[in-house]
């Protein structure tokens, strides 16, 4: 099969298919920088919003989250847009390589919470760029979300105004039932009033999808159309039963969670997307830039309540460590009274037994001068007796 002659690129193969078109992978034969190009079916696009969608894309500022094009055109046909080149080669089972691009799709339902909230918030700050800037994107699903490895976004919002809408006089819908609320399927011309608050509840749905794996409606009506089809599961039907979507979905007011919310804050979260899912338009969020206030509002109370929480345990730490430090003090206070205690005892023990042998040496020395004296007194009155007897010998 020929490609499609793009001026300035060389279409080198197919990357994927949509209900409006294919996308190719390209160079730029000026530049050499390689690009995806999407060439449009004619029928499967309102060429005058398209047009106004991607002018209003290539003049806004930047934003990380979303994939803005680098050429367009919808004059001459074969209408298309260039676009940054998402995706990496990739090697099949039988050694042949092909281009991927990874979408959110993949991640729906297989990821953890933390994983999942952090794609929510990237894609509610995304569209709520494009909303400040006046533009809408009506036909967002998992599959027009593309993946990448970015700091800054890991998500990134592509092909607006590509879906359900006004002007549009052939279009395959696939899954496209899934995502828009009940007014967009019934009335498509009402872009322009009701535009934002179709992508409010699109958001609604892929959050709801990532975090539990299933569409918050309709989703046993889905896994019906999809046995019927003889498709698998998460696959792309080429046709469905949209009158039975759109009843099935009508048919649920309200939404449940599988599993009960894990915290206050994973409530007040889901609280949230319950009303971007909200089948009543006047109660849903008017636009997603009032859904990411709600978000940085939470967030907010959630840091500054964790900011307390802390705090508080910093000073229950802080207590803890004072009265440890006075009990340890008062510890060593008594410690330092009973070595005195002892310390004085000794010293008074020391000196009484000091005395005692000051005393005992005392009355041992004299005991001895007395016993010396009485026998120098003995020897005394023998040498008297003997002198007497000696005289009386001498007269004798």
């Amino acid at each position: 099969m020929s490609l499609p002659q793009i001026a300035g690129h060389e279409l080198q193969e197919i990357i994927g298919r949509g209900s409006c078109g294919s996308v190719y992978r390209a160079v730029n034969v000026h530049t050499g920088v390689a690009c995806a190009v999407k060439v449009f079916s004619s029928m499967a696009i309102n060429r005058k919003l398209l047009t106004i969608a991607m002018r209003g894309l290539q003049q806004m500022p930047d934003h990380p989250g979303l994939l803005k094009p680098i050429d367009c055109d919808f004059d001459n046909s074969p209408y298309y847009v260039v676009l940054p080149l998402v995706g990496f080669m990739a090697e099949d089972g039988r050694n042949q390589k092909h281009w991927e691009t990874p979408t959110l799709e993949s991640s729906c339902g297989h990821i953890p919470p933390d994983e999942a909230w952090r794609y929510i918030y990237e894609i509610c700050d995304a569209m709520a760029w494009l909303h400040k800037h006046n533009l809408v994107h009506c036909n967002l699903k998992p599959r027009d979300i593309l993946m990448e490895d970015d700091q800054a976004s890991a998500t990134k919002v592509t092909d607006p105004v590509q879906g359900w809408i006004g002007g549009v006089h052939h279009f395959d819908a696939t899954d496209h039932f899934m995502y828009m609320p009940p007014e967009q399927a019934e009335h498509p011309d009402n872009l322009a009033m009701q535009g934002a608050a179709w992508d409010v509840y699109s958001f609604g749905v892929i959050a709801y999808r990532l975090l539990t794996g299933k569409f918050p409606r309709a989703n046993d009506a889905y896994d019906d159309q999809l046995r019927k089809l003889n498709v698998a599961r998460g696959g792309l039907p080429q046709a469905m039963d949209n009158n039975a979507i759109l009843s099935a979905v009508k048919a649920q007011p309200q939404i449940t969670w599988p599993n009960k919310p894990t915290s206050k804050w994973d409530e007040r979260r889901k609280k949230v997307l319950e009303r971007c899912l909200d089948l009543d338009l006047r109660a849903r969020w008017p636009d997603l830039r009032e859904v990411m206030r709600d978000y940085e509002k939470l967030e907010a109370d959630f840091l500054l309540e964790d900011a307390r929480d802390k705090i508080e345990l910093e000073k229950q730490r802080q207590a803890l460590k004072v009265a440890t430090l006075r009990y340890a003090s008062i510890l060593v206070a008594v410690l330092f009274v009973i070595a005195s205690i002892i310390g004085i005892v000794s010293i008074f023990a020391w000196r009484q037994s000091d005395n005692t042998i000051v005393a005992n040496k005392h009355n041992y020395e004299k005991t001895l001068t007395d016993a010396e004296q009485k026998r120098r007194n003995e020897i005394e009155a023998r040498e008297s007796r003997i002198k007497a007897l000696a005289q009386q010998l001498s007269q004798a």
